[in-house]
């Protein structure tokens, strides 16, 4: 196995969820001891810490993509770039653009954390 994946939705440390998991994670010749990835992250704008609020939303990524960096996990993938249709799943507004197209502010915020 080169890398572990991780999905983190969580509102603790993810320096902790990141240390836990990689201490179960045999170490290997390409990533050493830290060879977990996250393979998915996100927060829904309904989720009580956000409540709608989009600068909250920006510096809740913002905040794991820094933890991410720090920890030196290899790949980050934000799971919903677009909000999918509630109705049809459940899932709701996870997404940097909205059903009606309109780029959330998180959207801007990664767009320019990639020299963009």
């Amino acid at each position: 196995v080169d890398l572990y994946s991780l999905s983190y939705y969580g509102s603790g440390s993810l320096k902790s969820y990141l240390d836990y998991w990689a201490k179960y994670a045999p170490a290997n010749e390409l990533f050493g001891k830290k060879n977990v990835m996250i393979g998915e992250y996100g927060i829904k704008m309904e989720d009580g810490r956000v409540s709608g609020n989009e600068e909250v939303q920006s510096r809740y990524l913002r905040s794991i993509r820094q933890e991410a960096k720090d920890w030196s996990v290899p790949y980050i993938f934000l799971f919903w770039l677009t909000d999918q249709d509630s109705k049809a799943n459940n899932e709701g507004s996870f997404g940097l653009v909205d059903l009606a197209g309109h780029k959330r502010g998180a959207w801007e915020d990664l767009y320019k954390s990639y020299g963009l």
